[in-house]
């Protein structure tokens, strides 16, 4: 059953962020009615707290692929952490979109975004910066399987110390010191 199968991945994730204290924010697709006429395929975003608590989960606003998820109603999904960060939920292709960093960035303020993504790594070396830069945020992206993954604020300032550690050839992660002050409206 794939509400189970979404839900043991979700519990996979819990346990992840309950052993090593960290809050996890990750993308999974989700099944929603699974055999019933009103069934709907979603790309999910879910973060995690680090006691396992599921703090927001996200349905992405425009399908890359509509053909195979479907189109949420509209919905802005913030989440605050323990250590008092106000974080909103969008998804790759969300980013080109109005809705909805729109509301995000705007009616919620939000200035801290995790971002999953899958685009080409020149692209991302380029969009990433300029979107935080533009919109006086901090975005913590994750760029599957491209590289070019990156944690980028709203000028340099706002990321104090940033390395990243290649695994191989394929795969790498980031580590930063972000800077979590408030930040002015745009």
């Amino acid at each position: 059953d794939n509400k189970e199968r979404t839900f043991s991945q979700i519990e996979a994730l819990a346990d992840i962020a309950k052993t090593y204290g960290i809050v996890v924010v990750a993308n999974l697709s989700e099944i929603v009615d699974k055999d019933t006429k009103d069934e709907k395929i979603y790309n999910t975003e879910v973060a995690i707290s680090e006691q396992g608590v599921l703090l927001a989960k996200y349905h992405k606003l425009n399908p890359y692929y509509p053909k195979t998820f479907d189109t949420p109603s509209k919905e802005t999904v913030v989440f605050t952490t323990s250590f008092d960060v106000k974080f909103g939920l969008f998804i790759c292709k969300d980013m080109l979109h109005d809705e909805p960093q729109k509301s995000l960035l705007g009616k919620e303020n939000v200035k801290h975004f995790p971002y999953s993504v899958a685009v080409p790594s020149p692209l991302a070396s380029f969009q990433f910066p300029r979107w935080a830069k533009k919109n006086g945020a901090t975005i913590l992206a994750s760029n599957l399987g491209h590289g070019g993954s990156d944690i980028c604020g709203r000028a340099s300032e706002n990321v104090v110390e940033k390395k990243t550690v290649e695994i191989d050839k394929d795969s790498s992660y980031t580590i930063a010191t972000v800077r979590i002050e408030s930040l002015p409206p745009n």
